[in-house]
């Protein structure tokens, strides 16, 4: 039985941390890019961290750290996995020996391919939108249809929301779907009833597929 994984990224607060989990989701996204607004200090991630209940993924989001940045998260945050979202080389992504997985821009199938070569250490590669230098959080999607197929498992991310993700799941299938923005309200706070009605659309994709199957 099919089951899209469900990551939300960008989570800035304990009370959104605990509003997200109770929606359902699987994984919570970290973020540690400064130059963003949803960017948390390795204190503000930790207490997130110890506020959420077990079985919930925490994944630390890094773009082009430095490896002092990167270690000092670790020593400080249980994190589940890593999430690369610049142009880390394979070596630095590795370097960690934590389960990593590499965000890369969806431009078009070949682009995918190659760079789906270059990082199949990966646990996972995400496809996101890309906007001009901005490393994701465009709130855009990209052209569901050039993702190719692939052995590694895939994360749809870029623009997602309540209104698009069943199409998104039913036309990708892909491992997983990564959101931020598009459950969000105006400001980075996190809005419950959108996040509830993103679940409901992934698992009604889920089961739509299931059924067809």
């Amino acid at each position: 039985m099919a089951r899209t994984k469900i990551k939300v990224c960008g989570v800035t607060s304990v009370e959104d941390a605990k509003l997200v989990c109770s929606s359902g989701v699987d994984a919570i996204g970290l973020n540690f890019y400064s130059e963003s607004k949803r960017g948390l200090t390795v204190s503000e991630g930790s207490a997130i961290e110890v506020s959420l209940p077990p079985f919930v993924s925490k994944v630390g989001v890094f773009v082009n750290p430095n490896q002092s940045l990167v270690n000092k998260a670790l020593e400080t945050i249980s994190f589940d996995f890593l999430q690369f979202h610049g142009s880390e080389s394979v070596s630095f992504c590795e370097s960690f020996s934590l389960p990593y997985i590499k965000a890369i821009p969806a431009q078009n199938s070949e682009q995918i391919l190659q760079d789906l070569g270059n990082y199949n250490s990966a646990s996972a590669i995400l496809l996101d939108t890309k906007v001009g230098a901005r490393f994701g959080g465009t709130g855009e999607p990209f052209d569901w249809k050039i993702a190719p197929e692939t052995k590694l498992p895939l994360i749809v991310a870029g623009g997602l929301n309540p209104q698009n993700v069943f199409e998104a799941v039913s036309l990708m299938r892909p491992f997983a779907v990564d959101v931020s923005s598009g459950v969000e309200k105006e400001s980075i706070q996190k809005d419950f009833q959108k996040m509830r009605e993103f679940v409901e659309q992934v698992r009604l994709a889920d089961e739509t597929f299931n059924e067809k199957g």
